[in-house]
């Protein structure tokens, strides 16, 4: 198994998608770290990725509630994750880039 220390540290932390930052490229979609102080929304997804193996799905319910699906993860590799989540099947996030000193975050779902 890969080790934890092959992903980049500032992956580890609660990653919100980012709408209003566009990526032209096929598949990947933005994140921006939860601290940034996003424009009012009526919800918004994301994920939280921690240094224990746990892997956190932030989704929005359907009275706009977030709700938390609790997983984990494995590495493949310096630049991708395994998740698996319950009653869902697992899928792989490839990092494309972490950028702006950790506060984006461009990945490709697969």
């Amino acid at each position: 198994m890969m080790s934890l220390d092959q992903l980049p540290p500032e992956l580890f932390k609660k990653w919100m998608h980012s709408r209003e930052d566009r990526d032209n490229r096929k598949n990947v979609s933005v994140y921006r770290s939860s601290d940034y102080p996003f424009p009012p929304s009526r919800g918004r997804r994301g994920f939280e990725i921690k240094r224990n193996g746990e892997f956190i799905l932030h989704e929005i319910g359907r009275t706009d509630r977030p709700i938390r699906i609790v997983g984990k993860f494995t590495v493949e590799g310096p630049d991708s994750i395994k998740v698996y989540l319950e009653d869902k099947n697992p899928f792989t996030l490839r990092i494309v880039a972490i950028e702006d000193d950790g506060q984006i975050l461009r990945v490709e779902r697969a």
